[in-house]
């Protein structure tokens, strides 16, 4: 995660996990670390990035601390925007007992890292502030008194450097779970110390915290109601942590578990939680969008569902300039597979898209984070687990435009292990840096950090239409062009108009951007016909001449191919007054001495424009 109305029904967009034509994401660089003095597990579980585009890392590293008895650490590693590994910091309260870092924050005032975990074996928490040279500031534990198995799960630092903090704390003895909410200074000074309970006393959870531009804090998470199981939850504390008002939202059942897992506190002060529906149900796991004011009025409610039993969950949300909100997760499909899920709302709450991605027969794939960028592009990161097969973690970037991958890469370590990405992060520079762990069978498992710089920003153009200026449309429709791999449209030549051309086919599609002054055009054209020795022309009509113009031709034969055209001028071939682009692919058959018609079968069109 990173820091920080009724169901509207849409079809969902469903692919392969297959990236879209152009590769917008290159790798710049990969970075494993392994703790030589363990030669143990090493794991990634948070990533931040600073304004010099710097990234700090953390985690967990096991020290051997006695023959053969290994204890968990914090770690936490800046390496600069190059990949130099700058320097590598634990920490724990007690060599004996196990640590772990969960979340990592830069301070926008300088730089530095906040980095906070469980201490004391879990007992307790810890929160520690490193300098940018690596310098440690200072180190604070919050006493969780007779609890055990404390979590910190969400922080947010704000402009002034000042440090967020919520969670959970289990019960022990007897006493009942509470969700901390705590604030320091930047400088470590304990500012607002205050646990939330809930309506009925007990129970409490905190996923997700955020601070508006009065002070005033936001938690949400799960708690219990009385006479029901746990509900979703929200409450606002004033900047010295009194409460000032909660929320709870839930399906209204005494089985049903529901809660929420991120919130975002939006630049008029309102409050946007996302969370999940129905856990412990046969009815299966919905994901639920709220948006409240700051006074704690509802101002609309959304939920996504598939029905059927399958569970929709999200662990992540991020909105971007124009409010439109973002979140990703995984769908299961059926029998406990599941896919990646991306899903898309308006300012409104309206839902415009939820796409699924993941290969066939594939076990368990998720994202476990998402990332906005401020151009708007959208990046998720997580796991793909081939059925019978190995996990591999992967970085990938969706058009807002309706949930398609544009771009997939994947890695799976040294020896092609377990492999899984925990989080992700944008750069300055529009960078791309993603965090988790990786096995290394010379040295158990190792963390990693991988950077991917992005390409031009593509934004794909949304196909408005098809038509057939030349030939006989046999099957196939627009939404089935846009659809990789699965469909086809078929179309028949007729009698062409050279002798050199005895059979041609002609189709025209038209799409439409929202991009304004747009730099390129890119197309891609996926497909093949049904006898040897064809040739494709390509062309963009021009709208100051009214006329179209040939940009490439290639040969098309038997074999099923893609052919890329990237960076097309895109000057007077988009229409300034509603932004309309057409191609017309004109297939001929060159062949002197014969007449025989033939078939062409378009599996895949793509037009996108760069801006």
């Amino acid at each position: 995660m990173t820091p920080h109305r009724a169901f509207v029904l849409a079809a969902a967009i469903s692919t392969p996990m297959v990236a879209s034509a152009w590769a917008d994401l290159t790798q710049a660089w990969v970075q494993r670390y392994n703790n030589t003095q363990a030669n143990d597990a090493d794991y990634g579980e948070a990533i931040a990035v600073d304004s010099t585009g710097a990234v700090y890392m953390a985690g967990f590293t096991f020290y051997e601390v006695d023959s053969g008895y290994f204890v968990p650490r914090f770690l936490t590693i800046r390496y600069e925007p190059d990949g130099t590994q700058a320097w590598v910091r634990d920490y724990s309260t007690n060599n004996f007992w196990a640590a772990a870092a969960w979340l990592v924050a830069v301070d926008p005032s300088n730089d530095d890292a906040v980095v906070a975990g469980g201490v004391n074996g879990h007992e307790d928490w810890g929160v520690v502030k490193y300098s940018t040279a690596g310098v440690e500031q200072w180190a604070v534990t919050y006493e969780a008194d007779s609890y055990y198995l404390t979590e910190p799960a969400d922080v947010f630092v704000d402009d002034a450097g000042n440090i967020y903090l919520t969670g959970d704390i289990g019960s022990f003895g007897g006493a009942d779970p509470q969700a901390p909410v705590l604030m320091y200074s930047g400088a470590g000074q304990l500012l607002v110390s205050e646990r939330y309970v809930g309506p009925a006393g007990d129970g409490a959870a905190g996923r997700a915290i955020g601070v508006d531009a009065a002070g005033n804090i936001y938690i949400a998470g799960s708690a219990p109601v009385p006479g029901l199981a746990s509900e979703l939850f929200l409450a606002k504390f004033s900047p010295t942590g009194a409460l000032v008002w909660e929320r709870t939202f839930g399906t209204g059942s005494q089985v049903s578990h529901d809660g929420a897992r991120d919130l975002i506190v939006d630049e008029s002060g309102d409050v946007i939680v996302m969370g999940y529906l129905g856990f412990n149900t046969s009815a299966g796991v919905d994901v639920v969008v709220r948006k409240y004011d700051s006074d704690g009025g509802m101002i609309w409610s959304t939920t996504y569902g598939a029905g059927g039993g399958l569970d929709e969950v999200v662990y992540s949300m991020e909105r971007d300039a124009t409010g439109n909100i973002f979140a990703a997760g995984y769908a299961e499909v059926t029998n406990g597979q599941s896919d990646v899920l991306v899903i898309m709302f308006d300012e409104q709450g309206r839902l415009e898209w939820a796409s699924t991605h993941g290969g066939l027969g594939n076990d368990f794939d998720y994202a476990a984070d998402i990332a906005v960028g401020p151009a708007g592009g959208v990046l998720i990161a997580g796991s793909i687990r081939p059925f019978g097969g190995v996990p591999y973690a992967f970085a990938a970037e969706v058009n807002p435009e309706d949930g398609a991958i544009l771009d997939i890469k994947e890695y799976g370590g040294p020896t092609d292990g377990d492999t899984g990405a925990a989080a992700i992060a944008l750069g300055p520079q529009d960078e791309v840096y993603i965090t988790g762990s990786t096995p290394d069978f010379s040295t158990d498992i190792d963390a990693f950090t991988i950077r991917y710089d992005r390409g031009e920003n593509l934004v794909g153009a949304t196909l408005a239409d098809m038509t057939v200026a030349f030939g006989q449309h046999i099957a196939g429709t627009l939404a089935e062009l846009q659809i990789s791999d699965n469909f086809y449209v078929r179309l028949r030549s007729r009698p062409g108009f050279t002798a050199s051309e005895p059979n041609l086919i002609d189709v025209r599609v038209g799409a439409t951007t929202n991009v304004v002054s747009p730099q390129s055009l890119h197309l891609a054209v996926e497909g093949r016909v049904n006898s040897a020795g064809g040739t494709m022309r390509v062309r963009l009509k021009n709208w100051s001449t009214n006329q179209f113009q040939q940009v490439h031709q290639y040969p098309i034969g038997t074999t099923e191919s893609t052919v890329l055209m990237p960076d097309l001028s895109a000057m007077d071939r988009v229409r300034p007054s509603d932004g309309r682009i057409e191609v017309s692919l004109r297939a001929s058959m060159l062949a002197t001495f014969s007449a025989q018609g033939f078939d062409l079968f378009l599996d895949h069109v793509e037009i996108a424009v760069g801006q």
